[in-house]
């Protein structure tokens, strides 16, 4: 007991619970997260199971109709290296659900980044490393791989990147401008550098 009063919880610590000491009815969350061994599954806020456990992890929480929750699944993959080893990497593949469990996204991003400010906005990453932004109605707003690098978007605007060249190498070869969230180009895709405002 002495070791826990030295914890400090944030808004995002979790205290799990046994099911039969749950109490559902001072729960105001629509999706509810449980376990199953090492998954994460949901149920609404009568106890039913709205999906099954298959999740590795989940991001954010629903309390009304317009949330939607981040999920993740693992996705392992490997690299022949010599003398006939291979090396194996894992990492998360992200989707969103909606307030019923429903799939929205698949998890098949390698990232997935909500705007700031609309939750029904989001930039991914594909598997092939493209960038692209999506909506919860299934509309693709900037086709994947039309700009190398696209930021999140806060306040209606996003940095876009033409050119591959790591962010961290000064050089006059990558180019970037600014989009808003219908994709039309706010700022022309000419200029060195535009510092990063996300978050802030």
């Amino acid at each position: 007991m002495e070791h826990m009063e030295n914890l400090s919880f944030t808004k995002h610590t979790k205290v799990l619970v046994p099911a039969v000491e749950y109490h559902f009815d001072s729960d105001s969350r629509l999706l509810i997260p449980f376990t199953n061994g090492d998954k994460i599954g949901f149920l609404n806020n009568e106890g039913k199971v709205v999906l099954a456990p298959q999740y590795d992890m989940y991001y954010g929480e629903c309390y009304c109709e317009s949330d939607f929750v981040i999920v993740t699944i693992s996705y392992n993959y490997g690299f022949p290296k010599s003398g006939g080893k291979v090396s194996v990497y894992q990492r998360p593949l992200f989707g969103l659900i909606n307030y019923k469990g429903e799939v929205i996204l698949d998890p098949v991003f390698f990232s997935l980044s909500r705007a700031i400010g609309n939750n029904k906005l989001y930039t991914a990453q594909d598997k092939n490393y493209n960038y692209g932004v999506l909506t919860t109605d299934g509309e693709e707003i900037i086709p994947f791989g039309k700009y190398d690098w696209i930021d999140g978007f806060d306040n209606g605007i996003a940095r876009v990147k033409v050119g591959t060249i790591s962010n961290r190498i000064k050089n006059s070869v990558n180019k970037w401008g600014l989009i808003d969230e219908a994709g039309n180009e706010i700022l022309p895709i000419e200029y060195d550098n535009i510092w990063n405002f996300y978050g802030k």
